[in-house]
């Protein structure tokens, strides 16, 4: 992270905004590029359109931890569109978070997730997010033996 941005981060007030940037994909093709802004921006040569989405952390209860969700307003035609040509095929995310006064460096991320299980209304689309990287991952990655769990043994 930059000192500017911890700067930000710190201060009792700031004028910086910190935006997210999105890049959806449709088996590895990119459909679209937003940001949570009521304008566009240009960032790293590329354009991203103004939507208003949001993430929704994930919640615990009795029955255990719930996946984290993705919800994006449905104002615009081509994102149901998309959605349903979807079907079958990977859809993923990657987003950012970007300072509206430097758009071109990146504080954080990209992050990586697969869109799944994908909700529409007249007003939203939803989606849950599930980790891109948990299909890298050998299940298990290490074995139990005295070295890599000495608190087993």
């Amino acid at each position: 992270m930059t000192n500017p941005a911890i700067e930000a981060l710190t201060a009792q007030e700031t004028a910086e905004v910190f935006l997210v940037i999105a890049v959806i994909k449709v088996d590895g093709e990119v459909s679209f590029r937003i940001v949570n802004n009521t304008e566009g921006i240009t960032s790293q040569g590329e354009t991203f359109e103004p939507f208003a989405f949001a993430f929704v952390l994930p919640s615990t209860s009795d029955s255990g931890i719930k996946s984290a969700g993705f919800e994006i307003d449905n104002v615009d035609r081509r994102i149901q569109e998309t959605v349903t040509l979807s079907a079958g095929k990977e859809v993923t995310a990657e987003f950012s978070i970007i300072m509206a006064s430097s758009p071109d460096v990146v504080e954080r991320g990209p992050f990586k997730y697969i869109l799944r299980d994908f909700q529409v209304t007249r007003t939203k689309i939803k989606a849950v997010l599930h980790d891109f990287y948990l299909t890298d991952l050998n299940i298990p990655g290490l074995q139990y033996t005295p070295k890599n769990f000495p608190g087993l043994f």
